[in-house]
């Protein structure tokens, strides 16, 4: 099983706030929009498409700003995920979708939400000024916290 997924962060550079989702599926709480990239899709059109699906705003000019690399224990599985970040969109941002409800929150405020499970630590990537890689390893019961490579 390999999965790779986007994730990205909507920054509204004026208000300081950024657009995310309150997941009640899949990896439960708050992080950014994201989701799957589809077969014959590129990573960042994938980002561009799951950001709207689930939010209603058109973004642009993204960046990659780091990638999280999960490794099976004992297997070639893998779970990358591509982090990307804007602060060029427009339209109406939606209620949300099945995932989840989404709604504009302050940026600095993040760490005190109730955050998806390791979204803390790969709110480094989003931060930073330059791309990183976040690794871990998990098992069948969990992972290990990601770290920065």
């Amino acid at each position: 099983m390999n999965e790779i997924t986007t994730m990205i962060m909507i920054e509204n550079s004026t208000s300081g706030e950024v657009v995310v989702i309150n997941r009640i599926k899949k990896y439960p709480g708050i992080c950014f929009p994201g989701g799957h990239v589809e077969r014959g899709e590129s990573f960042t059109h994938g980002a561009i498409r799951e950001a709207y699906e689930e939010t209603g705003l058109k973004v642009k000019n993204i960046v990659l700003c780091g990638i999280v690399n999960w490794a099976k224990k004992g297997s070639d599985d893998r779970y990358v995920e591509y982090l990307f970040k804007t602060t060029e969109f427009s339209g109406a941002l939606s209620n949300g979708t099945e995932e989840g409800k989404v709604c504009w929150v302050k940026k600095d405020g993040l760490k005190q939400m109730n955050l998806s499970r390791n979204f803390d630590l790969y709110l480094q990537a989003f931060f930073s000024e330059k791309p990183i890689e976040l690794f871990g390893e998990w098992t069948d019961d969990f992972g290990t916290a990601p770290f920065i490579q």
